[in-house]
């Protein structure tokens, strides 16, 4: 089998950028799904939007991403057999982080990058995330009561 430079990786975490959107956030984070299956990789984490699954509350100047995100996500779960988590931050800010978070499928707001990250190290160990689109803003619990209520 030709060496797939995910070999020796356990998990992936895909982000993406704006720019690009289709080239990156659909085919590029299809592509990484399918390289971390012929790699034998399980456990993927998916950064994606915050309501990318319903088009009602898409935002039009970013309706473009939306659609990256929609069907990624939805490759994701329908046609892998990964053991995903999916994280639907809401706006990423350049804050200090507070550990402090809430999972509100009707809340906007935001969350700073750093509690984004440490989400997904406390995910990453929490096998109760695994199949779930988790939204994520700042909020008013920890980290582990958010997850230990999933």
């Amino acid at each position: 089998m030709k060496d797939s430079g995910l070999v020796r990786i356990k998990l992936v975490i895909c982000q993406t950028k704006a720019d690009m959107t289709l080239l990156i956030d659909l085919d590029g984070a299809v592509k990484t799904m399918q390289a971390a299956e012929i790699a034998g990789v399980s456990r993927f984490l998916m950064i994606s939007m915050l309501f990318a699954e319903d088009r009602n509350l898409w935002a039009d100047p970013l309706k473009p991403l939306y659609v990256a995100k929609f069907y990624a996500d939805n490759w994701l779960v329908r046609q892998t057999h990964l053991d995903y988590t999916i994280v639907q931050p809401g706006a990423l800010s350049f804050h200090a982080g507070t550990g402090l978070i809430k999972s509100d499928p009707l809340a906007v707001g935001s969350v700073p990058r750093a509690d984004l990250a440490a989400f997904l190290v406390a995910a990453l160990h929490a096998p109760q995330t695994i199949g779930k689109t988790i939204p994520l803003l700042s909020g008013d619990q920890s980290i582990a009561q958010v997850i230990d209520q999933l």
